[in-house]
């Protein structure tokens, strides 16, 4: 949740100065503990970082998938579709719980399904790995650094839906600690090819 304040001075019941306002302050999610499942069949529990970019992240029904998903939309979530001339960077994500003692040697499964046409060098998404302290910023490729880890490699191409499934993820640099899962979309403004990511 993000919160926003505004202060004003109060010198007597008829003289108060303007409103100024505050920065803004953002509350992490409550974090998911594991084993963890999210079929997106009545809810959605992951945040958005959509800010003011053009291509955005929502949640609902049109990207299919028998039912709901989560998916990028240039029109407020009606379609399953990107302005293609318009470039964007946007994250969903969503917070974990990983238990102290947790090794390399017992790995995580990921998996999810999921389709995202794009563009062959510029228009795909990604999946991250980050600490709670990393906050993804819409507008702003996330990039490798202390703590971030990129699960796979750019995912695009696939117009139809597709199961990702990766049994060997490390989770052992997180034990004991909140770790934040991030699905970022980017696009450039040039060329690509309808629809762009959605993940169920």
């Amino acid at each position: 949740t993000t919160y926003y304040f505004w202060v004003r001075a109060a010198c007597s019941p008829t003289d108060n100065s303007i409103w100024v306002g505050g920065s803004t302050f953002t509350t992490t999610q409550i974090p998911a503990t594991l084993p963890y499942s999210q079929n997106f069949t009545t809810a959605n529990d992951f945040g958005f970082t959509n800010g003011t970019q053009t291509n955005k992240w929502f949640y609902g029904s049109a990207a299919g998938n028998t039912g709901n998903s989560i998916y990028i939309s240039n029109n407020g979530g009606t379609s399953n579709d990107y302005t293609i001339t318009t470039g964007s960077t946007v994250q969903a994500y969503r917070d974990f719980t990983i238990p102290a003692g947790t090794t390399a040697a017992s790995p995580a499964i990921l998996s999810f399904d999921w389709r995202s046409q794009g563009e062959s060098c510029c228009d795909y998404f990604r999946v991250w790995l980050v600490p709670t302290t990393f906050v993804p910023v819409a507008g702003t490729q996330i990039t490798t650094g202390t703590g971030r880890i990129q699960i796979g490699g750019n995912m695009n191409l696939q117009n139809s839906w597709q199961s990702y499934v990766n049994t060997n993820v490390n989770l052992s640099s997180f034990a004991g600690t909140t770790m934040r899962l991030v699905f970022e979309w980017k696009n450039d403004g040039s060329i690509g090819t309808q629809p762009p990511a959605a993940i169920d």
